[in-house]
């Protein structure tokens, strides 16, 4: 009698312990949506604030280029001639 009222006592608290973690688990996943959701809604905002202005860098690029075509040429030849020196002297030091 004795175990078999220790044995309904542990299965109450086993019980207990499984609803509280279910309780936990609900609660953490709502926390989890509702921080997702506040997140999504940023990164939108960002994108809809942000697309104008790269619009308008478009366009300043555009009218630079077709304004001075060589200038522009001999710029991007620069930046990429430098990418490429930065590439090697990273990939140089990765073989040390």
């Amino acid at each position: 009698m004795i175990i078999r009222n220790k044995l309904e006592e542990s299965n109450e608290v086993i019980d207990q312990a499984a609803q509280s973690a279910d309780e936990i688990i609900k609660v953490t996943r709502r926390v989890a949506n509702e921080a997702l959701e506040s997140l999504a809604e940023g990164v939108e905002d960002v994108r809809q604030q942000g697309a104008p202005l790269l619009n308008r860098a478009t366009d300043s690029t555009a009218n630079y280029i077709k304004e001075d075509p060589i200038k522009a040429i001999l710029i991007a030849a620069a930046v990429g001639a430098a990418l490429m020196a930065m590439v090697n002297l990273m990939g140089r030091s990765r073989d040390s």
